[in-house]
């Protein structure tokens, strides 16, 4: 039972309430020369990859909705947290999160 929540992220299983049920929580601030992103709880960091460039966050760092953000490529970047959603949960659960796509879809649109 938990919930992750990446940035904008938020996975709900069983929810009391999100303190009591929140398995991760990434801001994706990492505006740092490291590959690691940063779970503000403690039990899951991640390692953000790039496949065919700078892997570390800072050359990814954007401005974001609420503080910054990491910006995906949409092709081969990636965070690896080292779990499985199989190993984390076990029971339905929900995920939430917020994107900005660069084209193809009009203002608005899901």
């Amino acid at each position: 039972m938990g919930v992750l929540f990446i940035g904008a992220v938020v996975l709900y299983a069983n929810p009391t309430s999100i303190e009591d049920s929140l398995v991760a929580f990434y801001t994706f601030n990492d505006d740092t020369n490291s590959t690691v992103v940063i779970d503000t709880q403690g039990y899951s960091n991640g390692t953000f990859t790039d496949a065919t460039g700078d892997p570390n966050t800072d050359a990814h760092a954007t401005t974001g909705k609420i503080n910054g953000a990491l910006d995906f490529d949409g092709t081969d970047d990636y965070v690896d947290t080292g779990n499985t959603f199989e190993s984390t949960f076990q029971d339905s659960f929900s995920i939430s999160l917020w994107i900005k796509p660069d084209d193809g879809w009009a203002s608005g649109s899901p």
